[in-house]
């Protein structure tokens, strides 16, 4: 089998096409991810929101911050993914 060499002109040719290619990727990755991301923001701020109204509203304020931080980090999960 023959070797590829690559050579500085090819990869200067082949650098915008993987720099669009990771960029669209990302943000895709991103976008596809938004919907996790609200549906974990609308569980917190009800839970938050229900919490007085309930009969243990220390676990759901608990169980709310929890929420708000899996909100947080969803979007930096999924750009290091």
């Amino acid at each position: 089998m023959r070797s590829v060499r690559w050579s500085a002109p090819s990869l200067v040719v082949l650098a915008p096409f993987l720099v669009r290619w990771g960029v669209g990727f990302l943000a895709y990755s991103i976008g596809h991810s938004l919907g996790e991301l609200t549906a974990l923001l609308e569980l917190a701020v009800r839970r938050s929101w229900d919490a007085p109204n309930s009969p243990q509203p220390r676990t759901q304020i608990r169980l709310a911050g929890k929420d708000f931080a899996r909100s947080g980090a969803t979007p930096t999960q999924t750009v290091l993914k």
